[in-house]
């Protein structure tokens, strides 16, 4: 599995925090991990994120690219058997 960051996301690439516990695990981006962020009253904040399951290791090649937004996703192809 790959978590793919989108391009236009601020700070790219993302740092995560991960926890992971006997009581529970979590893992959220941290783009406010190494500075705060200022909205202007008014704007919205959107983070947009991908996620890739393959059997292959999680290597870029792997991924590969799919679209300019997440340069790093894997192309589908009709040679991938159906979900």
């Amino acid at each position: 599995m790959a978590i793919l960051d989108n391009a236009r996301n601020p700070r790219t690439p993302t740092p995560w925090y991960v926890i992971r516990s006997a009581e529970m695990s979590f893992f959220t981006p941290a783009f406010l991990c190494y500075e705060p962020m200022t909205l202007a009253p008014g704007r919205a904040l959107a983070l947009r994120y991908r996620v890739a399951v393959t059997p292959a290791a999680g290597t870029r090649p792997a991924c590969g690219p799919s679209s300019p937004a997440f340069p790093n996703a894997r192309p589908k192809t009709d040679k991938e058997p159906p979900p």
